[in-house]
């Protein structure tokens, strides 16, 4: 892996742990709350890539 690859996904790695974070202190786990459907209502942005 090259230096540029390893970068992005360190900065991957970064973004997706602060959006479970978030999900955490707000409703304890994602799991049943439906998160996706009431974020992509809001428009809710977490600037990672759909295949992170």
């Amino acid at each position: 892996m090259n230096s540029v690859k390893h970068d992005q996904l360190e900065k991957q790695a970064l973004l997706l742990g602060q959006v479970r974070s978030l999900v955490c202190r707000q409703y304890g786990s994602i799991t049943g709350v439906g998160l996706g459907d009431v974020w992509l209502k809001q428009g809710v942005e977490f600037n990672v890539l759909p295949n992170a």
